[in-house]
């Protein structure tokens, strides 16, 4: 009996886990629900947009699981994933990352024989890690998309700028984009047909284009989206336009630059202090080092 109670031990433990989280999933889906239910009335979700929503009981839980899904929503916009099941599917994910992470951290305590304290906290840190993982690996995919639309902008801006030579229009312009400059800005043509796909729906090309720039929250995509925009409504001179913001980004790419390269720098001469240095002072004075100890070997 001795030889089954680690399985046991598992077993319970995954079942009040399984459990425990489906239990917070039927409470978050049904304060969602009455959340949803709230908001469709307009006289009753007055409250939820006044400065009386603290006082209203169950407020604090509804506003923020609203947070909570409006940050997640936004995270996985800027993560590229704006498929309509990509909340579920992260939901899912996050659910079950912690319930897996404890299955694995018991396994592998069992397996590896140790006792039950052993086991027990490598299930615990299993779960701690499972449940960390799927916010932050989101967060890092946002952030590195981020980064990739920052360094495609530059290309991006010069293409706009043959183009509108060329005589083609703002939309044409983006078209073209979309259809041949994928291997070259693979994310920001993503961006584009959907801002393309709103165009041809009746929206105006303004909000269709501010609505793709400000989730994203990139700062030269939000400088381009504003010229844009205002020679969309006002008229003006793209090119001269297009030429001056160019400059700017090649000037704030080349300052970036020289900042990662003072950096780069810095570092390298921590790795000369730790690692060159001591090796030179063996060279240099360790032939002296050997004498002197030679030296005072014969005299004692």
């Amino acid at each position: 009996m001795s030889n089954y109670w680690p399985a046991l031990v598992l077993g319970l433990l995954a079942g009040a886990i399984a459990l425990v989280y489906l239990q917070r999933r039927q409470e978050k889906t049904e304060r969602r629900r009455r959340f949803e239910a709230v908001w469709s009335d307009r006289e009753e979700a007055r409250w939820l947009i006044s400065g009386e929503a603290e006082n209203k009981p169950g407020s604090r839980n509804l506003l923020r699981d609203a947070a909570q899904q409006q940050s997640i929503a936004l995270d996985l916009r800027r993560a590229g994933w704006s498929h309509p099941k990509a909340q579920g599917i992260y939901t899912t994910a996050a659910l079950f990352c912690p319930v897996i992470g404890a299955v694995l951290g018991l396994m592998w305590g069992t397996l590896s024989g140790d006792g039950i304290k052993n086991v027990l906290t490598t299930a615990f840190f299993g779960f701690g890690i499972g449940y960390l993982l799927p916010p932050r690996f989101l967060r890092w995919r946002a952030g590195k998309r981020q980064k990739a639309i920052s360094e495609e902008m530059l290309p991006i801006l010069h293409l706009l700028r043959m183009l509108f030579d060329a005589g083609l229009s703002l939309e044409h312009s983006l078209r073209v984009i979309t259809e041949q400059g994928r291997e070259l800005a693979p994310e920001m043509t993503k961006e584009i047909a959907l801002a393309l796909a709103r165009i041809n729906a009746g929206q105006e090309r303004a909000d269709a284009l501010e609505e793709m720039a400000a989730p994203l929250q990139v700062p030269e995509l939000d400088d381009t989206v504003a010229i844009l925009k205002q020679a969309t409504r006002y008229g003006g001179s793209l090119r001269e336009s297009l030429a001056r913001l160019i400059s700017l980004f090649e000037e704030r790419r080349l300052s970036s630059t020289r900042e990662y390269v003072s950096k780069l720098s810095a570092k390298m001469t921590v790795v000369m202090i730790l690692f060159m240095f001591p090796a030179l002072m063996i060279f240099l004075a360790g032939p002296g080092f050997l004498s002197l100890a030679r030296a005072l070997g014969k005299v004692f």
